[in-house]
């Protein structure tokens, strides 16, 4: 039979957790509400969309200066006449970025589904009410980069034609 030996009260700021001596035992009692629940998981959520943000701009630093290194092993080879050394490295560069890519991708689609679970539990927990819904109708897990590229294209080529459209009026 399990008795109480003491209990122990910890303030957390918004949510309070109680320890309990069960049969030499410690269990902690928790005492959150739906609210705390949803705080907590809010901050879950723009936490791991900080992090995307920030593979994002790594990756894309990473592009940089590729495109960098990749202007300078041309350069200096055509300008030394060994075009063999320019050869040799072009493709290993290519194969670090390449790899390096599909890292990041792969993060980045493992914080894309974990988004997808906590827009459906905030959403649960808001009667179903859809509060959340960007990684669950365009997350990268969702869409993959060939159609988020393909559907920023098709954007890029209505806003395009619109404003070609319109000149064409005005004149």
């Amino acid at each position: 039979m399990a008795c109480k030996v003491s209990a122990d009260k910890h303030d957390l700021g918004y949510l309070t957790l109680e320890a309990t001596m069960v049969d030499g035992e410690t269990e902690a009692v928790d005492k959150l509400s739906n609210k705390d629940r949803v705080l907590i998981i809010l901050e879950e959520y723009k936490t791991l969309r900080a992090e995307i943000l920030q593979k994002t701009t790594i990756i894309n630093s990473l592009y940089v200066a590729a495109g960098t290194a990749l202007l300078t092993i041309v350069g200096v080879s055509v300008v030394s006449g060994s075009l063999l050394a320019g050869l040799i490295l072009i493709p290993l560069l290519l194969i670090l970025i390449i790899g390096a890519s599909l890292l990041f991708h792969h993060d980045l689609v493992k914080i894309s589904i974990h988004l997808k679970a906590l827009e459906r539990d905030i959403n649960l927990r808001a009667d179903g009410d859809p509060l959340l819904m960007w990684e669950t109708k365009s997350g990268l897990d969702t869409m993959g980069f060939a159609a988020r590229a393909r559907l920023i294209a098709d954007r890029t080529l209505e806003r395009a034609k619109s404003l070609l459209h319109r000149t064409k009026n005005d004149s």
